[in-house]
C-alpha cells in the first residue's frame, strides 16, 4: 500500500492587527507519521515579485495551524 506526504496551507485567521504574525498556516505530515507546523509571510523581492516566506518546526502538539478537518472553502489555497 502507497504511503503519502500530506501538505495543507491555510489563512490564518486568528492574525488579527498584529503584523508580526503569519499570514498563513502550514501543516505537513510525511508518510512515516512525522509531523511539522509553521507559519508563511508575504514578501516582496528587490525586482517586485511576490511571494511567501515561511519557517516550520516540528509538531509537539501544542497548538498553532488548523489541520484540515477545520478547514473551510474559503481557507483553501487556490494554487
Amino acid at each position: 500500500m502507497p504511503q503519502y506526504n500530506n501538505i495543507a496551507i491555510f489563512k490564518n485567521l486568528k492574525a488579527g492587527d498584529n503584523p508580526k504574525a503569519p499570514s498563513h498556516n502550514v501543516t505537513i505530515e510525511f508518510a512515516d507519521g512525522t509531523k511539522w507546523r509553521g507559519g508563511l509571510w508575504p514578501r516582496t523581492s528587490k525586482a517586485g515579485l511576490q511571494y511567501l516566506s515561511g519557517n516550520l518546526e516540528p509538531d509537539t502538539g501544542g497548538g498553532g495551524a488548523r489541520n484540515s478537518a477545520q478547514a473551510a472553502d474559503d481557507d483553501l489555497v487556490d494554487w
